[in-house]
This record gives C-alpha cells, structure tokens and sequence, in this order.
C-alpha cells in the first residue's frame, strides 16, 4: 500500500525506519522483534534445525499466537524440547553414566527428541494414531479442502518415513506448499513451524468459502494442535517411566525384576555353597513367577547374596592353596664343624651389649619404689637404650616461684 499512499506526513519531526519500512507503532517492541528474529535464525541454523534460507519460510506469527494461549511452565517445556536439553536418556547419559540411552518404551538404543515422534511402541502408536484422527475432525469441521486434509494426515501416520511431496496427488495443487514442508522436515511440522505458503492456501481458499475463520486464526489452531501431538507422546513416555502403580513400583521396574528373576532361576544349584543350595533346588518357580513382585525383589536378593558368599569363599580358598604350595625362603642354620664346639660355645646372649652405668646412677633397692623401678628398667630396654639418655636418681626437684617465695620467708 506504501507505492500508493505515503508515510510521510507533514510536521514530523522524527522518522524510525526498520528494513526499509516506516515504524508506525512502539519502536522498542519494532526493534526487540526484529533483534530476536535474527538471534532466532543464528540459533537455529547453528544447532541445524532451520538453514538459514529456509527460517523466513516459517509462519512465525502464528507460532507467537499458538503460544501465547500455552502457560509458562508448557512454554518452557517446548523451549527444551526444540534445544534438545529435554529429559530424553540421550541427554541424560551425558551427566550421568548409569543412565542408558535407550528409550524406555521400545527399548532402542539413542533416544532423541526425534525419537519422541517416532517411537514404535504399541501404546505410543496407538496414542498417536488417536491424536491424528482427532486432528482430521477438527480439519474437516473448519473446513479444510478434502485433498489437503488428506494430505496432512497421510503425512503425519507415514511419522517422517515419506516426504509430503511423494503423497501429492497428480496435477495437485499443493506442490509448492509440499516442497515449502519437505524443507522444513517432520520434526519442524510436529513442532508447530508450518510454512507461509500453507497459510497462503489456506487464505484464498476461505475467502472464496461462506466460512467465517480467517486464515490466521486456522494456522493459530493448527499449530497448537501438532505441538499438542508431540506433548501428548512426551507425557505417555514419562508416565511410563516414572508412574508408580501396583506395589509402588514404575512398569519398567517390574519388566527389570521379571527379566533378572528369570536370568537367576537359569542358574545351576552346584555354583552355590551346599547350605544356599535350596534357594535354586527347592524353589517352587511357578509360585514365584505368579506372585508378587515384592516377593520376587526378595528372592532376587538372597540369591545374589548367596552368589557373593560364594565367591567370597572361593577366594579364601584359593589364597590358602596359594599360601600352602609356596617354599619357605628361611636359610638353614650352618651346622658346626666339631662337637666339642657345642659343648664349650657359651649360650648367645639375648640382650645386646650394653654401657655399664655409673654407680651414681644405680636406683636404690627400695620397695616401696617399685613402679619407678620398673618403669626405669622398661626405659633402658636394649631396644631404646641406643635412643634416649640415662636418666640419673638423684635429678634436683624443680623449685617454682612460689617455693622460692615460701623458702624466704622462713630465712626471715
């Protein structure tokens, strides 16, 4: 409408112009706008989401329409899941080595957010194929052309295994629009991001319609109910995992003490030790196997405890059959060359030779000293008499100042 009329009107006094374009409202909200549009397309680009020649084919006004009616806490959910730091186990498995990347629906390994779409499970399946007839209705009751609701849902249950350009129709209509979504992807359609071009059908094909929707407020809805799909796979997968039902336990708990009840009744009694034996021996399997699994985790434990107990037996043995069959590495004792040697060698003293003390320093045989004594010899042992100094008897007592003070006043 620019090339017609112009912008510019008399006695302004400031004029803001963005890409060529007057701003006719808030300049802050104009350029705040248009600073995260760039950010966005970096971003997206960056992490391969959206090339960017392909980002400005994207309906972006109406993905902000489509959130703008989700609260905060779903905003921040989809925000994760589009950056891929949502709690999928190949995210997980990054920070924390115990948990394994598979998906803990169908147990493939590396689950991605793609994988979340995807994901071959009965019960996921069955969910999605449900979400995609729910959709169908609502494109018929807002009256969508028949080939393009055919279109859309034949896309969406083919779950990224076929381009939407290979299900055209001949001589259709929608080719552009097709190939707009071929180079998006799946995963930016499941996401909510639809192309301009599917807005531009939808736009002329209503207003030669009596229908009272307009174009904007159908991708609006459009868009909320694909994002809605994907919520929809990501609440089954985490009530999967982290539900707690029947004995408090999630169903990947119970398939876990299943399968390791089942590894250890394949085990043969004869590994155990002959008293842990009748946990293998007399074990009714059947009444295991239909009971609960409380009493499955239970036996599960004696079992693995037995296992340890064994192997903790076999060990000791071992390092005795070790200890046994080793040589003892002491060298005889040299034999003397005469017998009379024997007779007249004096006995080897057991205590080393020593300095004889000063008779100054002997202690006084008193009896009533006897722990001085005792502990004294104990002080001179051949062992330490080489390390500490002789101590004398007669060592002068230690006067203090209160002595020297006492001992005065009795010279005065």
């Amino acid at each position: 409408m620019n090339q017609f009329i112009s912008s510019d009107f008399p006695f302004e006094d400031v004029r803001v112009y963005l890409n060529g374009e007057k701003l006719v409202r808030s300049a802050r909200k104009t350029i705040h706008d248009h600073h995260s549009y760039d950010l966005a397309k970096t971003a997206f680009a960056r992490k391969h989401l959206v090339s960017s020649e392909d980002f400005d084919l994207i309906y972006w006004d109406g993905m902000a329409e489509a959130l703008s009616r989700f609260p905060r806490e779903f905003r921040t959910w989809l925000s994760k899941h589009v950056a891929e730091c949502c709690g999928v186990n190949r995210f997980l498995s990054k920070w924390d080595k115990s948990v394994k990347n598979t998906c803990p629906c169908c147990h493939r390994p590396d689950e991605s957010v793609l994988h979340i779409t995807r994901c071959t499970d009965p019960g996921r399946t069955r969910l999605f194929r449900e979400n995609v007839e729910e959709l169908r209705a609502w494109l018929v009751k807002h009256d969508t052309p028949p080939e393009l609701t055919h279109l859309i849902v034949t896309y969406l249950l083919h779950r990224g295994t076929q381009s939407m350009s290979s299900l055209l129709s001949p001589h259709s209509n929608y080719s552009a629009m097709a190939i707009a979504h071929d180079r998006l992807g799946w995963r930016s359609f499941l996401e909510g991001r639809i192309s301009k071009v599917l807005v531009q059908d939808m736009h002329n094909h209503l207003q030669n319609s009596t229908t009272r929707y307009t174009a904007s407020f159908w991708a609006r809805e459009f868009s909320s109910r694909l994002i809605l799909i994907t919520h929809h796979q990501w609440g089954y997968r985490n009530a999967h995992l982290h539900y707690r039902g029947k004995e408090n336990k999630t169903s990947q708990e119970h398939t876990e003490i299943m399968r390791r009840t089942r590894e250890l009744t394949r085990l043969d009694s004869s590994t155990l030790l002959p008293q842990f034996r009748d946990l293998l021996d007399a074990e009714d399997y059947d009444a295991l196997f239909e009971g609960s699994t409380i009493n499955r985790q239970y036996w599960i434990y004696e079992v693995e405890a037995a296992l340890a107990a064994t192997a903790i037996s076999q060990a000791r043995r071992k390092r005795k059959r070790s200890q046994v069959s080793q040589p003892s590495h002491t060298p005889p004792a040299p034999a003397p060359q005469h017998s009379h040697e024997i007779m007249s060698a004096p006995a080897p003293s057991k205590r080393r030779h020593q300095q004889p003390i000063p008779p100054s320093q002997h202690v006084s045989p008193n009896p009533n000293k006897r722990h001085k004594q005792s502990s004294i010899t104990q002080f001179f042992s051949p062992s330490l008499s080489s390390h500490r100094p002789i101590l004398s008897s007669h060592t002068p007592p230690r006067i203090t100042e209160r002595g020297l003070k006492h001992k005065k006043r009795r010279k005065k």
